[in-house]
């Protein structure tokens, strides 16, 4: 009874060691979409608009592993974001941030290559926007 045991542990530890080294070998590309709805009144295109950018991992078969929506609003050249979002891969490793610009403290989520969650961290929101720097595109 106890070999029966330890041969079944045994297979189940192989079974996960080979699961990981497939998602060693995995290719994984970001994939961002970026759309942009105009707000009219009585028929006229008025300057405020919604934006609304979509983040996607997709593997080499075209399956979307991890996906994240950001929606902001923009007047003028003001951008208003209620909940900002948005996914960086780094060091084999997929992060998905996510913080409120009035809360104290925001979510980070890594994930591996094969798109399973590994830890959930909550940093301070201050030390996610200086590690994760999106000034250039957050659009």
């Amino acid at each position: 009874m106890k070999k029966i045991i330890l041969y079944l542990l045994l297979l189940t530890s192989l079974s996960v060691a080979a699961q990981n080294e497939n998602c060693g070998n995995k290719q994984i590309e970001l994939v961002s979409e970026h759309s942009v709805k105009s707000r009219y009144f009585f028929f006229r295109k008025t300057s405020f608009e919604k934006h609304q950018r979509v983040d996607k991992i997709i593997d080499e078969n075209g399956k979307v592993l991890v996906e994240c929506t950001m929606k902001s609003k923009q007047d003028h050249d003001q951008f208003f974001i209620k909940k900002f979002r948005r996914i960086v891969i780094t060091n084999n490793q997929i992060h998905e941030v996510e913080f409120k610009f009035n809360d104290e403290f925001g979510s980070l989520k890594i994930y591996n290559k094969c798109g399973e969650l590994i830890e959930t961290k909550k940093p301070k929101t201050k030390v996610l926007y200086e590690t994760y720097n999106f000034n250039a595109t957050i659009l």
